[in-house]
């Protein structure tokens, strides 16, 4: 029993774990020549994410979004003012659980149920960013197989917590701007109808970053 559990988790190491050990922590996205770009994951969400994307569009700053292919489903609209803005909509997953568990059926129906949602509605996704940055083989080849791109974070500043004030999430920003590289923050929570009003932090702190410039 001991040998078949030993077995068992080399073969969850090498399809799950060392590709999100290396990804996450050995290829760090670039600093992206210095300047900061910005992502969203988790959205789009009825009134956050268009108060984001109104942010951006003030500021003539150009985001990814990645995101929630039930939630695409429901809030088409905002994809359509997503893209007339020329903001880019990557993909995220279908339904947002831990990928720790998904085996390749489970990986590619995610994937796959995702990007066909989103291009029913006209969009046809170049990026992928996994749920919590965690990959696997599976992942990686539909990535390929469909010319995507992996695309992860340089800076995760946990704007998810709802008790993370808009001035410590500030901080974060500036601090990170000065570095460069790709930021990752939140439009919207995980869960489809959450009441959590972390992004109103995010927006706050975005604002708070822009007048500081």
């Amino acid at each position: 029993m001991i040998t078949i559990i030993l077995i068992l988790l080399v073969m969850w190491s090498i399809y799950s774990l060392f590709p999100t050990i290396y990804y996450k922590y050995c290829r760090r996205p670039s600093r992206e020549g210095g300047r900061l770009k910005f992502t969203f994951d988790d959205g789009p969400h009825p009134e956050f994410t268009e108060k984001v994307r109104c942010i951006l569009d003030e500021e003539k700053e150009k985001a990814i979004f990645f995101v929630v292919g039930e939630k695409a489903k429901r809030y088409s609209e905002i994809l359509q003012n997503l893209k007339e803005s020329e903001h880019i909509i990557g993909l995220h997953c279908y339904h947002h659980s831990h990928p720790i568990t998904w085996g390749p059926i489970k990986t590619y129906r995610d994937m796959s149920r995702a990007k066909d949602t989103l291009e029913k509605l006209g969009i046809n996704p170049k990026y992928y960013r996994p749920p919590h940055g965690w990959v696997n083989l599976s992942m990686l080849y539909w990535v390929a197989k469909w010319n995507m791109k992996l695309v992860l974070w340089r800076f995760l500043p946990g704007d998810w917590n709802e008790g993370m004030s808009s001035d410590v999430l500030f901080e974060k920003i500036k601090a990170a701007s000065k570095e460069g590289g790709i930021i990752c923050l939140h439009d919207a929570n995980h869960a489809l109808g959450s009441l959590s009003l972390a992004p109103e932090h995010t927006i706050e702190a975005l604002k708070m970053y822009f007048e500081s410039r």
